[in-house]
């Protein structure tokens, strides 16, 4: 019986060796022939045509041909029916395994095949990176044959000495990368936004910021922003951000809203040097520098850095840096970095409260559990006093941001208490106006990048909280669904380190075989490269830049000829203009006057303004911009004072002389 049961288990394992074996091969040869003429197109991937019929009879027979090859290599390899032959095949197919799923990779590598199709491009790009770790992993627990252990014993011998040398310069080269991939990073977003910025493309966000910057460095009214609310009215009722008090040294320098979108590049990029020392005392320095530049690569990442200067995204860079230093122990240390993150913005302060909670009743730090007290009830404190006491005294009526929420409002309410008071009292009414396949891409462009490591533990779900409440819950507002704004990190501000936990408890776990302990994490780790870098190719700005959106409209990378005639216009509109005048301009002129004390957006009114700087070309204008300008031209109440096409300046009280030369081309607009 035994004898039997043996021979049974024999060939059963025997078979599902050879399946596996001939799979590899004939997935291998689709993913070779895929990338041939004419399947890679649009016309196949997506309407299954072909120019000729038997071209689709060849993919297979190629295939079926590929098997067969492999089906005879596994009969000659198990010649002999017994445990050797058996071993050997065991060792066939798991080195063999990763070819199939790295093979279909450079399918997954075409910007233009893929526009369009997010859905079906995410859910390819992770299943084969979980198929990549999966045969990673089976080929690294498969064991050594005695030839194997024989050449590699022989190898270890050769390479003792250059590696121990290396082992020893392993940190610093590991820092080294890291640093320099920051720098890089940097340097890049840091020219192409200033350009972008100077080719009068950059818009109303960042006005907003570099006129609060601007006032609160010139003694003006507090988080005075004109170009939002006008002669009156401050931005703290919208967002309490401090930490303009921190930036204002930096912004003193070069008093531009260019010097934001360096400011912007520089926190950003800098995020993963906390991330990679975080990383480093959990997973090791090879590791660490590897989720690093994973972060650098995020689409996310990579993608809010375009858009307009935004506060948010400064705020990993603080947080990590709290989580790196109360992780390596300098509670203080990080107990000040953990009270800067609060003065971001009063939405991060909530990032503070639950890192406080998850330290307080976790062991997953050594940081005391009172540290984590401490800040969870300081940061609980901060947001009570501030959401709800103090930024309300400033809140002009109409300008409350909880209209993105708008379909969990009860009737006759208007605040975000009463958002989550509908979430959790009626939680089938919450999920009804939640839904949308918006979201669901959005979460899949956040969370393949890092293959959903973060959820093999509950913490990644933890995690997604900031991300639920400030982005999943909102209805009918794009922008917070969008990678392309400034809203994403809440969600991976959080998955980052997650990911990192969820990597050194795998590497901790009970393995097959034993296996040192950076060597389990190889097979995870060649998931998320195998995720992140299609999915950075397909809709980051580092490694291919037509997808690439500043917001709501595409970015164009560095000059170009229009850009270049576009800021040489501005800058002798802004010559004419003097520094003193209150201006109202459009949508994307008003952030080139914003260095000033009131300059005021067009498509909210002209106030009191002095000046009108406005394009010349109705195409330009957004909202009601286009009527203001015309009534204001057609009125006399402003005249034309210079022309420097795409764009016009016209002064308050001034001779309308010029003003019908400007109407006549804006009279093209319907």
């Amino acid at each position: 019986m035994r004898s039997k049961h043996a021979g049974d288990d024999f060939w059963f394992e025997a078979t599902r060796l050879i399946v596996a074996v001939v799979l590899t091969a004939a997935v291998t040869t689709l993913a070779v022939l895929l990338r041939q003429e004419p399947f890679f197109r649009r016309d196949y991937f997506w309407q299954n045509w072909l120019p000729a019929e038997s071209l689709r009879h060849v993919l297979v027979t190629y295939c079926i041909g590929a098997a067969a090859v492999a089906l005879l290599g596994c009969c000659l390899v198990l010649a002999k029916p017994n445990p050797r032959g058996l071993l050997r095949l065991r060792l066939l197919a798991a080195r063999t395994g990763p070819i199939a799923p790295l093979s279909l990779l450079p399918c997954l590598f075409s910007w233009r095949l893929y526009d369009g199709h997010d859905l079906a491009f995410l859910l390819l790009v992770l299943a084969n990176a979980l198929a990549i770790e999966a045969t990673v992993r089976r080929a690294l627990t498969a064991g050594l044959s005695e030839r194997e252990q024989r050449w590699l014993t022989g190898v270890a011998r050769t390479v003792r000495g250059p590696l121990e040398r290396w082992r020893r310069h392993a940190a610093s080269g590991a820092a080294v990368i890291v640093v320099l991939a920051v720098a890089g990073y940097v340097t890049f977003f840091a020219y192409n936004t200033v350009v972008w910025h100077r080719s009068v493309r950059s818009g109303f966000d960042l006005a907003i910021e570099n006129n609060i910057l601007w006032n609160l460095l010139h003694g003006g009214p507090f988080f005075h922003a004109s170009p939002v609310f006008g002669p009156s009215g401050s931005h703290f009722g919208r967002h309490a951000t401090l930490i303009s008090y921190v930036l204002l040294p930096l912004y003193a320098l070069h008093q531009d809203a260019e010097t934001l979108h360096v400011l912007q590049a520089a926190f950003v990029g800098a995020a993963a040097i906390p991330l990679f020392l975080f990383a480093k005392r959990r997973i090791g320095n090879g590791p660490a520098a590897l989720i690093a530049l994973v972060y650098l690569l995020y689409p996310a990442v990579e993608e809010s850095n375009l858009f307009e200067m935004q506060y948010t995204k400064l705020a990993p860079a603080f947080f990590w840096t709290a989580l790196a230093l109360l992780d390596a122990g300098r509670i203080r240390l990080g107990l000040v970095a953990a009270a800067t993150t609060l003065l971001v913005r009063e939405d991060v302060a909530s990032w503070i409260f639950l890192l406080g909670v998850y330290v307080a009743l976790s062991r997953d730090f050594s940081v005391p559990r009172w540290a984590g007290a401490i800040m969870a009830a300081f940061s609980f404190l901060y947001v009570l006093v501030v959401k709800f006491a103090i930024m309300p005294r400033f809140l002009e009526a109409g300008f409350d941001l909880v209209f993105m929420y708008r379909d969990l409002l009860p009737h006759g309410r208007g605040s975000f208490a009463s958002v989550l008071v509908s979430v959790f009292g009626n939680p089938a009414y919450a999920l009804e106006s939640m839904f949308d396949v918006g979201k669901l891409l959005y979460v899949l462009q956040l969370l393949v990048p890092l293959a959903f490591i973060p959820f093999r533990r509950g913490l990644g779900l933890l995690a997604l909280i900031p991300g639920f409440v400030f982005c999943l819950l909102s209805t009918k507002y794009g922008p917070l669904i969008d990678i392309h704004y400034q809203y994403s990190p809440h969600v991976f501000a959080f998955e980052f380190p997650a990911t990192v936990m969820v990597l050194e408890g795998l590497a901790r776990s009970p393995s097959p075989v034993s296996a040192p302990f950076r060597a389990k994490m190889i097979a995870p780790l060649a998931a998320i490269i195998a995720a992140t870098l299609p999915c950075s190719y397909q809709y980051g700005a580092l490694l291919q830049s037509h997808t690439s959106r500043g917001g709501p409209i595409p970015f164009k990378f560095g000059w170009d000829d229009e850009g270049r005639g576009r800021h040489e216009a501005i800058q002798k509109l802004r010559s004419v203009v003097p520094e003193s005048a209150r201006v109202a301009a459009s949508a994307f002129t008003v952030p080139q006057f914003s260095s000033r004390a009131d300059d005021y957006s067009l498509s909210l009114g002209i106030y009191d303004a002095d000046w009108l700087v406005a394009p010349a070309r109705p195409s330009e204008y957004v909202g009601d911009e286009l009527s203001r300008v015309r009534e204001a031209l057609s009125s006399g109440q402003f005249g034309v004072v210079a022309i420097e096409q795409p764009f016009f300046a016209a002064r308050r009280n001034f001779s309308a002389e010029r003003n019908e030369e400007v109407l006549r081309e804006l009279a093209a607009a319907p």
